[in-house]
């Protein structure tokens, strides 16, 4: 009979996220006159049994057998249960988190053991919902850690009380409540409240009429929220559209006019009653004002911690506001909503912060700047939105350099972590552009340790083909790196590869020592050669670097005229063919080149000066005075 005059719908989403298996279950029965609601999270290593299917299961059958909404029967069921597991727990313990709703189709109360969650919501608002039984939760309750940190605490899955437990078993048995037409249910396993705060919760809820269209927006939350691995999730909504009215109800009014009669006399005592909570109501009205006039002054003092507080003492104070749906303080009323879900992000993104989860900063940050886009259309003067908009740019470049790192591209991490603390300076963020600079100078370190090893790897293989002069200045540059990692960075890695280094530097040393003229002059060729190839190929970085190794070997062997070559093809090799003029010098300088190799000193100070007045012409200043001291250093020789 209750259940043909109420109006009750139903709607869930159970998944195994990133799992194959699904250890979530969910199921529920609307007899005549009672109804069972009972969801629950598997939380035991058992793969082979589905321990959240068998409790409920349990507690279907049980309220089958004996119906009834009371908290002794409540206890009951959660009992059956909790001993159904125990008798299943063989090879491994069974153990559930769970929560179950009983109603008459008028009123409604629930009981929980774990982590499993109910929302009771009524105009728009969270009226109730259930406590954790774990150490988070007490913590929060105890003031040690602020409530809306349980979400995240390491200790949110240290359980004291679940199905399935050795000991004592008490779950938590909530009393019983009236209900009202539009109240609505929500209940979910830990793999949605991990990514779904109240903030999203409320956002899923308003403005919907089908029960399903709650479930598919939490999940939406769910999946974007940008989580590494998701877990099973679980997401129940139960609509109250209609609840029971005994229709013998209009046989009580001529009762209710004779009671009238009888309470006349206390018509002044009332009225008076009236005032006093017309001026409470007025009270509480100027109270959310006040609060949220300081929660905005606080905001564009960038004085977050103060904001939200004040936010939260306006959201508050409007739950006890009664005003007409019409009237300008009930719009007023749903400002302060937007308002307060809009620090509740802020407040989630700035947790996330401080815990290093930039994934889950952005996300939340993302979600408060979606608010303040709606504030703005409701012309609301936010001038703070610009700050958390930087806020929300910033938490994206730290998660995407977070993942460069990673990904050892140390590179692309240290020009993220810069450009984030770019703009946290922007708007003196400083602990935000502190956290920044601290992540890019690990960065920066790693980089130049990874450059060290990429020079030590060459000058390795330079030794193996016996580049001896080459693999030391490819070990004297991976030196440079290191040190530069240890004392600009304060990389520890470096210092071993320093000591482990300066053995190799010594080894090379030791083989250039004992190189004969005649085996560093085969070498200077090589790089010669080599250069030249480049050069004809158009490579100048190349063609440069061989000829400044030639030029080295020429130096320990004494031979200054090939030292002059090599300056004058290294100047060759730095200009480049860039115009007619500069071509000519190029040809001009080989020739030059050419000329010393047959001690044919007169002709080639000539090709030489040729040169020169090349890059004059071309208006290579620098070139035709890099020639020019050539042409000195060799009158000087000549002279000499």
């Amino acid at each position: 009979m209750r259940k043909e005059n109420s109006v009750f719908r139903t709607k869930f989403i159970s998944e195994p996220g990133c799992y194959i298996k699904n250890q979530d279950y969910f199921a529920f029965v609307e007899l005549e006159d009672y109804a069972c609601y009972c969801i629950a999270d598997g939380i035991d290593e058992d793969s082979k049994r589905e321990s959240a299917k068998i409790a409920v299961t349990s507690v279907i059958t049980a309220f089958h057998e004996n119906p009834g909404c009371s908290k002794r029967l409540a206890k009951h069921y959660m009992q059956v249960a909790h001993n159904e597991l125990h008798r299943e727990s063989k090879e491994a313990r069974l153990e559930v988190s769970m929560v179950i709703l009983l109603t008459d189709y008028k009123k409604a109360l629930w009981i929980s053991a774990g982590n499993t969650r109910l929302f009771g919501i009524r105009n728009g608002n969270i009226k109730w919902k259930t406590k954790d039984t774990s150490l988070s939760q007490g913590m929060a309750d105890k003031g040690d850690i602020p409530m809306d940190q349980i979400e995240s605490h390491e200790e949110r899955h240290n359980l004291y009380c679940y199905l399935g437990q050795s000991g004592r078993f008490k779950p938590v048995t909530y009393k019983k409540r009236k209900l009202e037409d539009g109240d609505i249910f929500v209940l979910y396993t830990r793999g949605v409240w991990e990514s779904v705060g109240n903030a999203e919760l409320l956002d899923a809820i308003e403005g919907v009429s089908d029960p399903e269209e709650v479930c598919t927006g939490l999940e939406e939350v769910i999946l974007s929220s940008q989580q590494d691995i998701i877990e099973n999730y679980t997401i129940v909504s139960i609509f109250i559209d209609k609840i029971y009215r005994n229709p013998k109800s209009g046989k009580q009014k001529k009762y209710i006019k004779i009671a009238a009669a009888v309470c006349s006399v206390f018509l002044v005592l009332l009225l008076t009653l009236g005032l006093v909570r017309y001026n409470q109501n007025k009270s509480n009205l100027e109270t959310m004002n006040k609060s949220l006039e300081n929660a905005v002054g606080y905001m564009e003092e960038d004085s977050y911690d103060m904001a939200i507080e004040e936010f939260e003492k306006a959201y508050t104070a409007s739950e006890k506001v009664k005003v007409w749906k019409s009237s300008k303080n009930y719009q007023k009323i749903q400002l302060v909503n937007l308002y307060y879900k809009m620090s509740l992000n802020l407040s989630e993104a700035r947790t996330a912060f401080q815990e290093g989860e930039y994934k889950k900063s952005y996300s939340k940050y993302s979600a408060a700047v979606e608010k303040l886009e709606t504030l703005k259309k409701q012309e609301e003067k936010v001038s703070f939105s610009s700050d958390i908009e930087t806020l929300e740019k910033y938490a994206n470049q730290m998660q995407q350099a977070e993942t460069s790192m990673a990904e050892k591209d140390y590179a692309e991490a240290a020009k993220g972590f810069a450009e984030a603390a770019a703009l946290a300076d922007d708007i003196d963020a400083t602990t935000e552009k502190n956290a920044a600079e601290e992540k890019g100078k690990t960065a920066n370190g790693n980089l130049a340790v990874q450059n060290g090893d990429e020079s030590k790897a060459e000058g390795e293989a330079e030794m193996k083909e016996g580049e001896y002069q080459k693999a030391l200045n490819s070990f004297q540059t991976a030196r440079n790196f290191y040190t530069s990692a240890k004392d600009d960075y304060g990389n520890q890695d470096a210092a071993d590869r320093i000591t482990e280094l300066d053995i190799r530097i010594e080894d090379a040393n030791n083989k250039v020592d004992k190189q004969t003229n005649e085996e560093l002059e085969n070498e200077a060729e090589k790089y010669e050669k080599a250069a030249a190839e480049a050069l004809a190929n158009g490579d100048y970085d190349t063609a440069q670097e061989n000829y400044d190794m030639a030029k080295q070997l020429y130096k320990q062997t004494g031979n200054t005229d090939m030292m002059a070559q090599m300056d004058s093809k290294v100047s060759a090799a730095e200009s480049g063919p860039t115009s007619e003029a500069s071509e000519k010098a190029l040809a001009a300088l080989l020739s030059a080149a050419e000329y010393l190799a047959r001690a044919d000193y007169g002709h080639a100070l000539a090709n030489f000066d040729d040169a020169r007045k090349y890059y004059e012409e071309a208006g290579m200043t620098s070139e035709a005075t890099r020639v020019n001291n050539i042409i000195t250093q060799m009158s000087g020789m000549i002279a000499g």
